[in-house]
């Protein structure tokens, strides 16, 4: 009877670790979710006010002018170094040219 419970015992703890190198070896995944709700009917699309279309594209205009602008800077920002080059190569130029002029 002892021997048995002696087995079961050892059954158990090694199926304990088991268990605990199986969850060593899951990899835990975490997901965001976002969710926007946007309200707009037919009937708010055609008894639209000329003052609520102003004030639409008003803010469309905002957010795309907006978003050009951040992509210009990322452009300058990135590309800072040719620029410089550029504008060092073109005040040479113009240097040379003037100097062609004079003579």
């Amino acid at each position: 009877m002892q021997e048995r419970l002696a087995t079961i015992r050892e059954e158990r703890e090694n199926l304990t670790r088991m268990n605990q190198g199986i969850d060593n070896q899951v990899e835990y995944i975490t997901f965001e979710l976002t969710v926007e709700e946007k309200k707009s009917s037919e009937k708010e699309k055609k008894n639209s006010s000329v003052f609520t279309l102003i004030q639409k594209n008003w803010n469309n205009q905002k957010s795309f002018w907006s978003e050009a602008g951040k992509k210009f800077l990322v452009f300058i920002a990135s590309n800072f170094a040719y620029l410089i080059l550029l504008f060092i190569g073109g005040i040479i130029f113009y240097s040379k040219r003037k100097k062609n002029r004079k003579l």
